[in-house]
């Protein structure tokens, strides 16, 4: 079965091997637009988590509860390192960015903000299935000098490894390719995974930098 769905703010596209969750929108006063929630949550028919929502794990008012809330947490494109909306203190949220676009069809979902309007335009993302790929696609409605940055993070069991400029691999056999009309570069840190209340793990994100466009094909 294929098939997709919007259903109270979610927008899913699933299939008979694999599922895919994603959604755009305000959350619990986080900052997340067009992220995935939980991310791209792509789940074998076993049901093991591979790209991952980091989750929060404090609410007081720290360096950790910033980092949490800010758009390079999620897996989503950040613009010269600022944040989608304007956040402050542990809860506020002044200038929200705002959806501007949502569409979806037969195995294809797309989304736009303005959250970086003053610097790139529309920010749009579209995904779509085919197979066992999933593709997501990410444009800015005007080409600007600008460092772009398209954040991945992953589940605590799953270790990445750059095979080159344009792809990785994980340990579980998932690959991924990334395709721009400039030159891409992939870089590996660590993050501290929300497994509960002050509960964190060490696990892996990729950092993918890119000018105007970027292509990420998932092959499972």
């Amino acid at each position: 079965t294929e098939r997709a769905k919007n259903e109270d703010g979610y927008a899913t596209v699933s299939t008979d091997r694999v599922h895919y969750y994603l959604s755009g929108g305000y959350n619990f006063m986080l900052s997340d637009k067009l992220d995935l929630v939980p991310s791209i949550m792509v789940r074998y028919v076993n049901g093991a988590p591979f790209i991952v929502d980091t989750g929060t794990s404090t609410y007081e008012n720290n360096e950790l509860r910033q980092v949490e809330r800010s758009t390079q947490s999620h897996n989503t494109v950040t613009i010269n390192s600022k944040n989608q909306s304007e956040v402050w203190g542990g809860f506020r949220v002044g200038r929200r960015a705002k959806i501007v676009k949502q569409e979806q069809s037969n195995k294809l979902l797309e989304g736009a903000h303005d959250g970086y309007y003053k610097l790139v335009g529309l920010h749009s993302r579209q995904f779509s299935s085919s197979n066992s790929n999933l593709t997501i696609i990410d444009t800015f409605s005007k080409y600007t000098p600008v460092k772009a940055e398209a954040n991945f993070h992953f589940y605590s069991d799953v270790n990445i490894n750059i095979i080159n400029d344009n792809s990785i691999e994980c340990n579980n056999g998932v690959k991924m390719k990334f395709d721009s009309t400039e030159k891409i570069k992939l870089t590996k840190e660590y993050y501290q995974l929300a497994k509960g209340f002050n509960t964190t793990s060490k696990s892996q994100k990729l950092i993918v930098k890119f000018k105007n466009s970027l292509k990420t094909t998932i092959e499972i």
